[in-house]
């Protein structure tokens, strides 16, 4: 992981001493000896500081007193790679090829800087040498393999490396951690899931590990084991926000809202911006029905960020259920304004627009609503109630298209079922009818509201009978 990059690089403990005499001697303009190792050292520790001037004055000190040295040619080498030199550093590092065969390092550098310029082949012949000639520090070397690849997203073929690296060590959890990391990259969250539990079953005091575990859990919606997991977390690491913001959305997730404004309360009493928490604070006294606390914390997030277009958008869906439909109208605008390309925001706009009967205007934005998010069937029903008003074949196919993409959903077969019936096509409606009440035997309601003549009609009688639950 580039953010635990302290993984793969730690600086000797006589360092410091190190670079204190070395800048000492600099600072007085006197000459004091170090050893290749020494000057090596200094170098990754000015390359580690991004201090790219210091390590090349190392490097020049160093060559005067060891102009012999290889080790050092694949440090300048390191250094123009460093620089962006990539064709100088290959020349370096061919001129001491025949000495260092038997050098990981050098097969490390010349790997990322073959990188670098676009050789990937070659880069990977380069790390598969790294292995081979890397002895008592190979897994160390391979984390450094990882971490180049990482840089050139270069992810699946890390992967493979980390594999090899828990052959190598099955219980080193760092390789763990690191793979779930990768795997969470490729989007394999199950096998993500399963990286990190290895990892936390070596090491459960890991609270990053926790964290991550939660946040997978949660993108499967297994919310229960996701709060599990930020509780964790949280214990092992109490001053950490995320982790309380990341379990009070989990919380939410699953109608706990007063448990949820609890964690969320915990998580604004620990951030200077509050933005974001008294907006998700608004979202849950939306959700409890408690819309006068909607709106204060609604507002209180755009007193602090008033293009806050969460906020914006949650406190016109209040404003309506206080019928103020022309401010929730305007809050509703500025929030698509801000961000065009949330789905919600245009289907509630649309339903805004069918209540202040601009109907043009509405089907304009279910379209927009749909071509974001095809599987928002609520966009695909009420845009073919518009278009059904008018002509009920355009508002089958409607329907139909919707079913293209959401064919599990069963409020759109009961959808087309009452078209259907309503034109007539008593045979086509039982049909999709049927096909409703097998993905969800309540679903009815959802033809009968359309169709109330239907309701004593001896074939869907029939038909909903064989649905309904039978007494033991």
């Amino acid at each position: 992981m580039k953010e635990d990059s302290e993984l793969y690089f730690s600086e000797d403990d006589n360092l410091p001493e190190i670079v204190k005499r070395y800048e000492a001697m600099v600072k007085t303009n006197r000459i004091a000896y170090f050893d290749v190792c020494d000057y090596e050292k200094m170098v990754d520790h000015y390359i580690l500081q991004n201090r790219s001037e210091d390590a090349i004055n190392v490097l020049r000190i160093a060559r005067k007193q060891h102009p012999n040295s290889s080790e050092l040619t694949i440090k300048k080498a390191e250094i123009e790679l460093f620089s962006g030199r990539y064709n100088d550093a290959l020349v370096d590092l061919t001129s001491v090829e025949a000495f260092e065969r038997n050098n990981p390092d050098f097969y490390l550098v010349k790997g990322k800087t073959l990188m670098a310029t676009g050789k990937t082949d070659e880069a990977l012949a380069m790390f598969d040498q790294v292995l081979l000639k890397s002895t008592d520090q190979k897994l160390d070397m391979l984390f450094e393999v990882v971490a180049i690849l990482e840089e050139y997203d270069e992810f699946e073929i890390a992967c493979k490396y980390l594999k090899m690296g828990i052959e190598l060590d099955p219980s080193n959890t760092q390789t763990y951690g690191e793979l779930g990391f990768i795997q969470e990259k490729l989007n394999r969250t199950e096998e993500a899931i399963e990286a990190y539990e290895k990892m936390l079953d070596g090491d459960p005091f890991l609270p990053f590990g926790w964290s991550n575990l939660g946040t997978l859990y949660a993108k499967l919606g297994k919310n229960d084991k996701a709060i599990e997991a930020f509780d964790y977390a949280i214990a092992l690491e109490p001053d950490a926000p995320l982790s309380y913001f990341s379990k009070a959305n989990a919380l939410a997730n699953i109608g706990r809202f007063e448990e949820a404004l609890t964690v969320f309360f915990e998580y604004a009493d620990m951030e200077e911006d509050t933005a974001m928490a008294m907006c998700c604070i608004g979202e849950c006294y939306e959700k409890l029905g408690d819309y006068e606390n909607a709106r204060i914390y609604y507002q209180k997030s755009l007193d602090s960020n008033p293009e806050n277009p969460d906020a914006l958008y949650g406190l016109a869906v209040v404003e309506l259920e206080f019928d103020r439909v022309d401010e929730s109208y305007e809050l509703a605008t500025k929030a698509i304004e801000l961000d065009p390309n949330i789905p919600e925001y245009w289907f509630g706009l649309g339903k805004l627009n069918m209540r202040l009967n601009r109907l043009d205007e509405a089907k304009a934005a279910f379209e927009t609503a749909i071509a974001l998010d095809p599987l928002d069937f609520e966009s695909w029903l009420l845009l073919s109630e518009i278009v059904g008003d008018e002509s009920l074949e355009q508002g089958v196919e409607i329907i139909k298209n919707g079913l293209k993409v959401n064919d599990d959903t069963a409020a759109l077969h009961q959808r087309l079922a009452a078209y259907y019936y309503l034109m007539g096509n008593v045979q086509e409606s039982l049909v999709e009818f049927e096909k409703g009440l097998t993905l969800d035997s309540e679903s009815a309601e959802e033809f009968f509201e359309f169709c109330a003549d239907a309701v004593n009609d001896p074939l869907y009688i029939e038909i909903l009978a064989k649905f309904l639950p039978t007494k033991e």
